[in-house]
């Protein structure tokens, strides 16, 4: 799915937003986040909560 697609599902308030979102950029997210703490159990939950982080603050708009 684009991009432009996925902002228009987080303003609709579709909880399909973050999955798509994990679905499409999950993979880079892990690896920035194990690059910095250099351990999967800690790294694993960072991308989903900055996801989460993210949509509500577009849905406190």
């Amino acid at each position: 799915m684009d991009d432009e697609r996925i902002v228009e599902l987080y303003w609709k308030r579709n909880e399909n937003a973050i999955s798509e979102t994990a679905t499409k950029y999950g993979s880079y997210l892990n690896s920035i986040s194990y690059n910095i703490l250099f351990n999967n159990e800690d790294a694993l939950p960072c991308p989903c909560n900055r996801m989460l982080y993210n949509s509500s603050a577009l849905y406190a708009r």
